[in-house]
């Protein structure tokens, strides 16, 4: 019986779901322990409850989207060396996280719709002031971004908060995100635009400061007479009253070709082209700031300009720029890793799952007489076996009145029988996938050996059928646990099956990593023959990866050695061996029934 996975089952399996992305996306994806990270190199997904819902499904999908999207298009490199300052680090990963999204969503347009219904579900609840108002920044630059593609995501409260407690100052961290949103194109250029903006808050904590210091220090601008004591107080207060505004002008002429520009820039881009440059006197953020229009002032509007922003604001701006990492809000990739484990956490009177990570296990080859008696052994066997495979899947000719001309049947034309034609039948493919999980825990240490035979020998023989890709697998790899693939599929069968058998039988996660790496093979047929000596570490998560498994196609068959505990999870499709001699004939017979079943 040939099943057929469907893409539903897929998509409602977290295991093979995690699985089938990461393969797709290019990395490895882990399903073990209790948090989601990443290295660089691997998404780690903590162990997940057996039975999943909507929420969850929506969580890892995003979760591996995202994670994806910074192995395949970040450069680390280049974000390590510019995270000096908390806060820079900060606005960098809200920059970068759109913009790795982006692109990913460009190559795999799925990638966009998990994300759009991500987002939503993380920024669901309404917005609350925080209790730390500095922290409000760094909040409405987040919902900012977020926004770009999906207008859902709340924004206006934030705003209004931001606005009302740092007057002047969101005009300008606007301006430098609208050209984000149209020019950031790589790493480096996240790191530029991050730059400009911790410009605009080093800058904004500076400018009551500079003010006060400048009006209460001796004016610069006072004559030698003055500073001899000579001439009036008028000469002096007049000559004292331009020093604001000197100073004024000085440090909008400095900060005109910086934080000023961007803004200008920004505003020129969505209104027109043809506006004033960056450096005249009417370019900067459209706001009631001191840059507004520094030369239409008096000076007394000056000075008051430039003590616009409350003290309390520059203070917390302040703050904000000295603020360690653990002061912080979470970014977009902290709050789904949270997520995750909360969900995870809250699921707690549920089994959680876990899938086996391959390790490396010591195997050496068998022996020259290992071989030798091997191959006698299991030579009728084998045969047997192609022999009747060969057969099931020979193509085979009959007469007909139609398809090529036999020169050996013309004579029937003499009789007035005219089928002189050959018709071929349809050729029968076998094409099915065989993985064989070999249990190596340390129970089997007086049977690992002719076992391990055993399987070598079934695994040539099935490798020299057309149409059936072969794999061979034990688990635990060590006495941590793990899998070890010792042929994996598309390779071709070694003799490397000498092994020390060690550890527990973790047989749950060896199952789900091996539906892992058979769920793409190209076969629509797939099996599994687990071959086993005892009871597995956790029954229950077993029980259910073997449902799990039938439901997706999966065909599981069991051989239990000097055991029957097989026969428990695999009623109808299971054996019992009690002499180990037995091992390889029950394999072939298995394997000779199964094959060539319709």
């Amino acid at each position: 019986m040939s099943n057929t996975i469907r893409k539903e089952d897929i998509l409602n399996c977290l295991p093979l779901l995690a699985s089938v992305l990461g393969k797709r996306y290019g990395v490895e994806v882990v399903i073990d322990g209790d948090t989601a990270c990443t290295d660089g190199h691997t998404i780690y997904l903590p162990s997940l409850p057996l039975d999943s819902d909507e929420s969850l499904l929506v969580q890892v999908r995003g979760f591996i989207d995202h994670e994806s999207a910074h192995i395949r298009f970040t450069d680390f490199e280049a974000f390590q060396r510019n995270v000096e300052n908390p806060v820079l680090k900060y606005i960098i990963n809200i920059i970068e996280d759109w913009r790795v999204e982006k692109a990913m969503s460009g190559i795999f347009p799925g990638c966009r719709a998990n994300l759009n219904k991500l987002i939503p579900y993380l920024f669901s609840e309404p917005y609350k002031a925080p209790k730390e108002p500095r922290m409000a920044i760094l909040s409405a630059i987040l919902r900012t971004v977020r926004r770009w593609d999906v207008p859902t995501v709340s924004l206006s409260e934030c705003l209004t908060f931001v606005n009302g407690h740092f007057p002047g100052l969101w005009p300008q961290i606007q301006g430098v995100l609208d050209r984000t949103r149209k020019k950031c194109t790589s790493t480096d250029d996240a790191i530029t635009f991050a730059r400009e903006i911790l410009a605009i808050l080093q800058q904004y904590c500076k400018t009551r400061t500079d003010a006060s210091q400048e009006q209460n220090q001796t004016p610069a601008g006072l004559s030698e007479e003055g500073r001899h004591g000579e001439g009036s107080n008028d000469s002096q207060q007049s000559t004292a009253r331009k020093s604001p505004e000197a100073s004024y002008q000085d440090r909008n002429d400095s900060r005109s070709g910086a934080v000023t520009q961007d803004a200008s820039e920004t505003q020129d881009d969505g209104a027109s082209d043809s506006q004033t440059p960056s450096n005249s006197p009417t370019a900067g953020a459209t706001d009631t700031s001191a840059d507004a229009q520094p030369c239409q002032m008096s000076l007394g509007e000056a000075d008051k300009a430039e003590c616009s922003a409350p003290p309390t604001g520059q203070k917390d701006v302040k703050a904000l720029l000295d603020a360690s990492a653990a002061e912080l809000p979470q970014d977009i990739g902290e709050i789904i890793r949270e997520s995750l484990r909360r969900t995870c956490r809250g699921k707690k009177q549920q089994k959680r799952l876990s899938v086996a990570r391959v390790r490396v296990k010591h195997t050496e080859p068998l022996s020259f007489a290992e071989l030798t008696e091997t191959k006698r052994a299991t030579t009728a066997l084998r045969t047997r076996l192609q022999n009747m495979l060969q057969a099931q899947t020979l193509c085979r000719s009959r007469p007909a009145q139609r398809g090529r001309l036999s020169s050996s049947r013309l004579y029937r034309l003499m009789i007035q029988d005219s089928n002189v034609f050959l018709d071929r039948e349809p050729k029968k493919l076998v094409d099915t996938a065989v993985h064989i999980l070999l249990d190596s825990s340390g129970s089997m240490e007086c049977r690992i050996k002719l076992a391990g035979r055993a399987c070598y020998a079934v695994g040539k023989a099935l490798e020299a059928v057309h149409g059936i890709s072969v794999g061979i697998s034990v688990f635990p790899a060590d006495r941590r646990g793990g899998i070890y693939p010792i042929v994996p599929h598309g390779k071709p069968v070694h003799n490397k099956f000498t092994m020390v058998a060690s550890g527990k039988t973790p047989l749950a996660e060896a199952l789900w990593w091996t539906m892992q790496n058979m769920i793409l093979l190209p076969q629509p047929r797939k099996m599994i023959l687990i071959v086993t000596d005892g009871q597995p570490d956790d029954p229950d998560s077993t029980l259910r990866a073997v449902v799990d498994a039938k439901k997706m196609g999966f065909e599981l068959y069991g051989i239990g050695v000097d055991s029957d505990a097989i026969c428990f999870y695999l009623p109808q499709s299971s054996t019992t061996i009690w002499e180990m001699s037995k091992l390889p004939a029950v394999m072939f017979n298995l394997f000779q029934k199964t094959l060539l079943r319709k």
